[in-house]
């Protein structure tokens, strides 16, 4: 990602701490009071925190209304809507941006919203099955896009109502999950995606789908959204197929062996 961003044109690339926490911190008590001493006027944009950024997400929403056709005045999924958008969470700006599409059009009520994470990047699963808007302690998941240790606070109040009314469902997978639905993607779409969007499609395997919307109907209308694509290659691809996919293989055969002994 270094590379590219060089490429593009950056004459400077600084990495600061293990998460995006450090990063941040780094920039507004370090970076930004130093150009604004030296009368530079710094602008500060905010990843997934700011009206401004759910307000771009929103429009998602706006897109799949006008593509499915939806009929607004049925108040219903039956009119044409999606019965769920799957999204991936890392703090929460793509979510909050997709709840407030769908409060907009009044089919809130009844398009679900599946917020998933991955196993050690889960800080909005944790949070709403603590009901405490918690901080992780670091990021240990290899989908460190996800690598918020704490969702924005919108999130959390959307998802921890959201998971008691039932128009909001919150799950995380495994590493190794994300991975296999990178590798369905690369095989079937000829897309390349990173863990933190190939956990969406992860979702559609081994029937965890299913498990999440119990209720689902053969008819019913499900919207994977599949974005983050750029912190990928084929060799990280492979070298996380060996580590990971081809790794829970050998476990299970393993477990197979043993028990039929």
């Amino acid at each position: 990602m270094i590379n590219k961003l060089r490429t593009a044109g950056a004459k400077e690339v600084i990495q600061i701490g293990a998460s995006w926490a450090e990063c941040d911190a780094h920039l507004r008590e370090v970076v930004i009071p130093a150009a604004e001493a030296k009368g530079e006027k710094a602008v500060y944009v905010h990843p997934f925190d700011g009206q401004a950024t759910w307000d771009g997400h929103a429009t998602l929403v706006d897109e799949l209304v006008e593509d499915m056709n939806v009929d607004l005045s049925s108040g219903s999924s039956e009119g044409g809507g999606p019965k769920a958008v799957v999204c991936s969470v890392g703090g929460g700006g793509l979510f909050c941006g997709i709840v407030q599409g769908l409060k907009k059009h009044g089919i809130n009520g009844t398009t679900k919203v599946v917020a998933l994470e991955t196993e050690g990047a889960d800080s909005l699963y944790q949070a709403v099955h603590t009901g405490t808007h918690i901080e992780l302690p670091a990021i240990t998941s290899i989908a460190t896009s996800l690598g918020a240790r704490k969702v924005a606070a919108q999130a959390y109040e959307y998802a921890y109502a959201g998971a008691r009314d039932g128009s909001v469902i919150c799950a995380r997978l495994s590493d190794a999950d994300a991975i296999m639905g990178c590798l369905e993607l690369a095989e079937w779409e000829r897309i390349l995606v990173e863990p933190a969007c190939g956990v969406n499609a992860a979702v559609c395997m081994n029937g965890t789908l299913r498990k999440l919307l119990p209720e689902l109907k053969q008819q019913d209308k499900i919207v994977i959204v599949v974005c983050g694509g750029s912190n990928i290659n084929v060799d990280m691809l492979a070298d996380w197929k060996k580590q990971y996919i081809e790794a829970r293989t050998l476990a299970e055969q393993g477990d197979a062996v043993q028990v039929g002994t």
